[in-house]
């Protein structure tokens, strides 16, 4: 199993693993200036996951940025394969290896109040293409989204812009 968890003085979130039955628990980031969450295995045994390491700003609040990573399953190797001005959320891999995540942005012809659509790429940042929601108002957001499995739907909860991700 996967997760994260606030570890260290600092109170950013780290990646680890952990057996099914609680044995085995590894600290897989070890980085205390940045945040590493919402990991999600991708089918060749790697993981996608949110980390603020590139070090932007959300252009209208005071907090950093959370871009989509790709790394071993040990942690190794990580590289960033989203570029966004705002944050990606909580990625989720599809029946046919696409990723699926909400991103937030203000992005272009649409207005300021359209701001968190679906989104799809490759595990490798390619393809990278609008899903669902680009000019959506109300809800603000499409969070923890996941496909049916084996069918083409999607489900997520429907909520706001800037509070809890829960609707």
């Amino acid at each position: 199993v996967f997760f994260s968890a606030h570890r260290g003085p600092t109170g950013n979130w780290q990646l680890f693993k952990i057996n099914v039955d609680g044995t085995g628990l590894t600290q897989l980031t070890h980085d205390l200036d940045s945040s590493f969450i919402s990991p999600c295995e991708l089918p060749d045994g790697r993981l996608i996951y949110v980390s603020t390491q590139a070090n932007t700003w959300v252009q209208c609040q005071a907090k950093k940025a959370g871009l989509l990573y790709v790394c071993d399953a040990d942690g190794g190797n990580p590289h960033k394969v989203s570029a966004n001005i705002d944050a990606d959320h909580s990625p989720q891999v599809m029946d046919d290896g696409r990723i699926l995540f909400p991103r937030w942005d203000y992005g272009i012809e649409k207005n300021v109040f359209a701001r968190h659509a679906l989104w799809t790429m490759n595990p490798d940042g390619t393809e990278f293409r609008l899903f669902f929601g680009n000019t959506i108002e109300d809800p603000a957001g499409f969070w923890k989204a996941r496909q049916v499995p084996g069918r083409p739907e999607v489900v997520c909860v429907f909520g706001p812009h800037h509070s809890n991700q829960a609707g």
